[in-house]
């Protein structure tokens, strides 16, 4: 019993001078605390090789350090987090954004030289890391970032089309901004253009654009796209089903087929609904009307929209992103007697101020 009990005794401390000795986490040439986690740094098998696609030829973090060229930031600090510190963090790094990553991190965009007097001043700042490439692209994307689709498609058929959207570091100034047009050029000399199809970007708001490719271009495209500074997250551009027909009556009764608002007459009339969205495209049925639309005024005698304001340069009446056209349908869209109505919103007699962000 004693030579039992002693073997136990050696084999945990085996284990525990075993444990003791394992260095601690590292990345990008430095020490992680032990309360980071960092998105992306997953050791799973199709994890780390998308890391060592994306992030093999990634600047050091001591080069990002001495750098005057601004970049995502991740930045660890002492709890508890209030408003204070904040701003202290704000001010020492010279910025007006930054973004709370929980627990106890900050996301900014600046460059190494503030990072570094930031750090310098303030002591609640435990660890900085800079974002890599890798921490930027959706796992979803991982199956087309590492497959070849192209010897399954039959001789002479076009590869699917693919639709990303990419979140911005830094707002767009205007929809000419150079992140635009610069980068199509770019993607044109960087990635594959054997098929008929350029690469289109365009933006869906002032932080978010919508990038459209071939799947075989999405391999080239998102090792392009993460390395630069100015992408925060790439992700697939979600497929938007219509459930309007059977939301109503389930929202209304818990049966897909019983209107119980309706049958008593409660269609929204005499109410105006207020919503800010991408905007509304106003060719759609939901919505058109023979009147014009009424851009930055208000109509009371159109037929759906009273009120549509937007900034110059930026909204329109077409909608591109198309969230708005779906969540103003949801709520008061409307075609009449007509048979698409069995698709209509939730108030269809009810009219929309819509402010297109």
């Amino acid at each position: 019993m004693m030579a039992v009990s002693s073997f136990i005794l050696r084999f945990l401390f085996i284990c525990a001078v075993v444990v003791a000795r394992q260095p601690q986490p590292r990345w990008q040439g430095r020490t992680i605390h032990k309360n980071v986690r960092l998105r992306g740094e997953r050791s799973d098998y199709v994890s780390l090789r998308v890391r060592e696609i994306l992030s093999q030829d990634a600047d050091s973090h001591e080069s990002a350090l001495e750098s005057l060229e601004s970049r995502e930031w991740l930045i660890h600090v002492k709890g508890p987090v209030h408003s204070s510190l904040t701003t202290r963090l704000r001010e020492n790094l010279g910025v007006t954004d930054i973004q709370y990553v929980p627990h106890h991190t900050f996301l900014a965009f600046t460059n190494g030289k503030a990072i570094q007097e930031a750090q310098a001043k303030m002591r609640e700042i435990v660890w900085v890391g800079i974002v890599l490439p890798h921490h930027k692209v959706s796992s979803e994307l991982f199956p087309l970032l590492l497959s070849d689709t192209s010897h399954v498609r039959r001789a002479g058929s076009e590869p699917p089309m693919v639709e990303v959207y990419l979140m911005l570091s830094r707002p767009l100034q205007d929809k000419a901004d150079v992140a635009l047009f610069s980068w199509e050029e770019k993607l044109e000399r960087v990635v594959p253009m054997a098929s008929t199809h350029k690469i289109h970007i365009r933006a869906a708001s002032v932080n978010k654009l919508v990038i459209k490719m071939h799947e075989d271009q999405v391999p080239a495209a998102l090792q392009f796209l993460s390395e630069q500074h100015e992408t925060a997250w790439v992700e697939p551009k979600p497929k938007h089903k219509l459930r309007n027909k059977w939301a109503k009556g389930i929202l209304q009764s818990g049966e897909a087929g019983k209107h119980l608002m309706f049958t008593r007459g409660l269609e929204g009339q005499g109410e105006i609904l207020g919503i800010a969205d991408t905007g509304i495209d106003m060719h759609h049925c939901f919505f058109s009307d023979s009147r014009s639309t009424p851009v930055n005024r208000v109509d009371h005698h159109h037929r759906k929209v009273v009120s549509y304001r937007y900034e110059r340069g930026w909204g329109n009446t077409i909608d591109e992103e198309g969230h708005g056209s779906h969540t103003t349908g949801s709520l008061v869209g409307s075609t009449g007697h007509s048979p698409e109505s069995q698709y209509g919103g939730m108030a269809p007699a009810g009219e929309l101020g819509m402010d297109d962000i």
